[in-house]
């Protein structure tokens, strides 16, 4: 499965799926954030770094953990 061609500045939730633990004050899954970047490493799996409201942090999260989300804005 090729890897999802994430933008910076698009809206996207942790999947349900996701398996990492981020710990106490880390995201999620259903969690929100916004794509700040995206790694160009792999043709398979990039990190995206996704900043999220609360807590105020950039996490690094594989894309395929990641769900896309309609842009209300």
């Amino acid at each position: 499965m090729p890897a999802r061609d994430f933008q910076p500045g698009e809206q996207v939730r942790v999947s349900r799926l996701c398996p990492i633990d981020f710990g106490e004050m880390g995201p999620g899954p259903g969690d929100v954030g916004r794509v700040t970047a995206v790694s160009k490493s792999s043709d398979l799996l990039r990190l995206c770094a996704v900043r999220f409201d609360s807590p105020r942090f950039e996490w690094l999260i594989p894309d395929v953990f990641l769900e896309v989300m309609k842009d209300d804005r």
